[in-house]
Parts: C-alpha cells; structure tokens; sequence
C-alpha cells in the first residue's frame, strides 16, 4: 500500500510555529543586552578600509533614521543603518575637507540633518556646517568655515552643542605664557560670534597660569551649561599634577555662585581628568580617569554631583564609581551612552580583551540584566575603542582600531541593547499597539497616544527593509509574507519603536 504524502495544512502550521519558537528561544541567547548582534554586517562586525595617512576615525554619530556617521582627521564617513556606504553622500559616502591640516574632534546632526564638526585647522579652533548630502555649506562662516585664534599659538576645540538656535564650543586657548586656558564660545548658526557671550562671543579661564582643557559640554532643562576637563599643575607634586575641574555658565556668563567664580575643581584622587559631562534627573555625571600615586595603575571612573559640583554620598563610594581598574595601559576617552532610564553603558579595552558594563544613575551600582552578571567581554583584537554611540531604541555601536600585521584597521560592530528586543510585546501601556500577533493574515496597529509618525516599514530579523509603509494606515496584510519574524519600525519625532511581527 502507498504511503500518502498528504499533510493537514494545520498541522503544518503547528510544525511552523513550533519552529519559530524555537528560534525565539535561541535568540535569548544571542539577544542578551551587549552582546554582538550578529545580524550587522558580517556576524556584527564591520571592519573599515585603512584610512588615509591624515586621517584617524575618531567619533561615531547616528542620526534620526538610524545612518552611521564617522568622522575623524579631515573626513567623514556615511553609512546606512546596516553598514554599507552611502553612495549619495559626498564621493560614494565619503566627505574630504581640502585641507590636510584638519582634525576633527567632534561631530553632531542638527533636525535639518545637517552636519556640525569641530577640531583644529592648523593652529585655530574651526567649526564648518556640512548640508545633508556631504557637501560644505558655504553660508556658514567664511565660505564654510568659522576659525578662532587668541593670537598666541595654537587653540583647539573637543566638544559642541547646539543651544538656543546657536552653537557653544569648548576647548582650550593657549595665552601669551604658552599655557593653556579654558575656553568656551558661542557661534551663530551663520557661523559668526555671538556678541551677546561673555567677551564678544568668547569666555577665556586662566586657571593660576596651569594648563588647562575641556572636553565635553553639556546644557540641562534650565539652560544652564556645563563642561568638564582638567587642570594640569606642573609644579604640584607628581601625584597631583592633573586635577578634575567643571565650569559653569548661565546667562551668557560664568556662574559666580558656582565653584570659584564660575570654576570647580575637584581633588578626590590622584591625577584625574574629566573626559565627559551628562546629565539626568537634577543630577551630573562624569566620566574620568585617574592614575595610582606610583603611576602604574589606572582608574575610569564615574563621579555624580549636584548642580553646585557636590558629590553624592548615596552614589558609590563619596560619589564616585570605579568602573575599571588596570595595570599599564591607559583608558580609551569615549563617553558612556545614556539610555532614557538613567542607565549607563561603558567600554574600554582591559589589556587583551574588550569589556562593557552598565551602570545604575541612582547609586551606581552595577546592573546585573546586562551581559553575564552586568559585564559584556569581547575578544577582539582592536586596541583602542575610540567611540560608542546609540542605534536604534535597541542597539549600540562600537567603533576602535586593531593592528592587522601591517597597519591598522578600524572596526565597527553593532550590539544588543535590549534583552528583549525580540518577544512579543505584551505591554498593554506601550503607545503602539500591534495585534494579533502571531497572525498569518491581518494584522492591525493602534496608535494610543496619537503620536506624530514620520516613517514605517518592516525589515526582516537581518535588517532588510521588506515594505515601506504610509504614516495613516492601521492595518498590514501579512498573507504574501513567508512564514518567519519580521520587524515593524514606526519612527516617529523623538525615537524609532521597533515591533517584532511573526508571521505563521
């Protein structure tokens, strides 16, 4: 007698979603927060063509849709959400500025999708304005180009924000004793000095003739503006030669009631420096690094003040978190990422290996949800991680260099964020509701808080976008679908919501 071939369709589907819980479930492996997402790239990773001789990758930023840029010496980069160039910016994804003499330190994207970068052009602070297709918007500055000098030899810049429709900018001066000072300015967006800041548009601190630098800047809901760095004694012991400062500015002018005259320093350990500023809940947090009294080990660690710069005894030990701890080697300065619920994300390299953590913004203690036990270790060969930057609601990026034999190569990879990422949303609070789900035919989206949508379309669980979908529709059909998990991304003003779908 004949074996019949034939099987019940709803027996197939039974088999179908069987099999697609089962890939649920391996993804709880993979999907635990930093890990590798192995859907980037080549299994996560993206390894970059070595730069030109004048040209170090720097920083990482991503935009509102989620494009990669990277920018360092005199170029930057553009790539889409999953890597690859974006032949419609600049030459094939790459913007070269003319000059060699360029370094840029930092980047930021304005609403307009513009580009702002900032560094040293030769022996002066420069800021330029690049339109959203690569090319130098010549109606900022002087052809593109604002340049700041003190006259005494070279000035620099490390960090920019965009404030009341204008830019401020810190860094440090050099005076006429060949120190360096504190410097903060204030641009126009067309690249012009604001009369109105401090002196003519620019705030000098001279610190008792040290040498003294900031690195980062932030401004808070009340509009006032912090900046962190370091003060540099060359006279005080060898211990204490580099100590943590912050400055403050309100009202166009520094804050004579904070600190000394608008200047803190605070002397906790033992050569420290800041390397970046946040701010959450009423709260600032720093990032710095500090060296042992012998000169052989090396702290990052974490500080949280009050907006007057006084430590939080709640937080840590005296408000102060050793993040990491390592013999010889020197910390990578890039700056933890934010998420919304206070959390922290840090990253350096420890000796031979990468290694991530997550903080807590209330007491500093370690988040355990994150990799195994609150620590993420990789095994890669890069030697320096330069920069982290957020991807997505549910992703971050990680961008350093490794010595290929030869010379060296910059690496990006991508990792999981959110542990999850990919279940079903159950979350009856969540402003976009998607059911049923799993569906095999009709699936609906309910838009709770009305919220503004700017962009919808589905990718498949690599990234590939799949469908693009109008901003007023309610419902999708599924039935072309293959069998398998998709996801629905709705971006909308402040954040892209990702929503996984499964298809039976």
């Amino acid at each position: 007698m004949k074996t019949s071939q034939y099987i019940k369709p709803g027996i197939v589907k039974i088999k179908g979603l069987i099999f697609i819980l089962l890939v649920l479930n391996s993804f709880d492996v993979i999907s635990q927060d930093g890990f590798i997402d192995i859907s980037f790239s080549d299994n996560g990773v993206l390894t970059l063509p070595n730069p030109t001789a004048n040209f170090s990758y720097y920083g990482i930023i991503t935009d509102i849709s989620n494009n990669i840029f990277i920018y360092g010496g005199n170029q930057i980069i553009k790539l889409d959400e999953n890597g690859q160039y974006d032949n419609s910016f600049a030459n094939s994804g790459i913007m070269t500025f003319p000059y060699n003499t360029i370094d840029i330190n930092k980047s930021i994207i304005l609403q307009n999708n513009k580009i702002v970068v900032l560094g040293r052009k030769a022996n002066d602070i420069f800021i330029s304005r690049i339109n959203q297709n690569g090319s130098l918007d010549t109606t900022f500055g002087s052809s593109g180009f604002f340049q700041f000098n003190n006259g005494y030899g070279k000035d620099e810049a490390f960090s920019i924000i965009e404030s009341d429709n204008a830019f401020i900018a810190v860094g440090y001066s050099i005076n006429e004793n060949n120190n360096k000072d504190f410097i903060v300015l204030k641009i126009t967006q067309d690249g012009l000095l604001d009369e109105n800041f401090g002196n003519n548009g620019v705030i000098i601190v001279n610190n008792n003739n040290n040498d003294d630098v900031l690195n980062d800047i932030i401004i808070n809901e009340n509009n006032d503006v912090f900046a962190c760095g370091s003060t540099y004694d060359p006279n005080a012991y060898f211990d204490n030669r580099y100590d943590l400062s912050l400055i403050k500015i309100n009202s166009n002018q520094l804050d004579s009631n904070f600190g000394n005259n608008g200047l803190l320093v605070l002397e906790s350990y033992s050569n420290e420096s800041a390397i970046s500023i946040d701010f959450y809940n009423d709260s600032l947090f720093i990032t710095g690094t500090s060296m042992s009294i012998t000169g052989d080990f090396y702290n990052l660690n974490f500080y949280k003040t009050d907006t007057n710069g006084t430590l939080d005894n709640d937080f840590g030990s005296g408000g102060i978190v050793n993040i990491f701890h390592q013999l010889g080697s020197p910390f990578d300065n890039n700056k933890p990422i934010k998420q919304e619920n206070g959390k922290f994300i840090f990253g350096t390299k420890l000796r031979f290996n990468e290694t991530y953590t997550r903080i807590k913004w209330d007491d500093g203690s370690i988040d355990d949800s994150f990799g195994n036990d609150g620590y993420f270790t990789l095994e890669m060969t890069r030697s320096n991680l330069y920069s982290l930057t957020k991807q997505f609601d549910n992703r971050f990026l990680a961008l350093g260099k490794k010595y290929n034999g030869s010379s060296f190569q910059h690496v990006l990879t991508r990792h999981i964020l959110n542990d999850n990422v990919l279940q079903i949303d159950t979350n009856d609070l969540d402003d976009f509701i998607v059911y049923p789900n799993p569906n095999n035919s009709i699936l609906f989206l309910s838009n709770r808080q009305n919220l503004h949508i700017d962009k919808i379309y589905i990718t498949d669980i690599s990234g590939k976008v799949i469908m693009e979908l109008t901003r007023d529709f309610d419902l999708i059909n599924l039935e072309n679908f293959e069998s398998g998990i998709y996801i629905l991304k709705i971006q909308t003003e402040s954040s892209i919501i990702s929503k996984k779908i499964i298809k039976l």
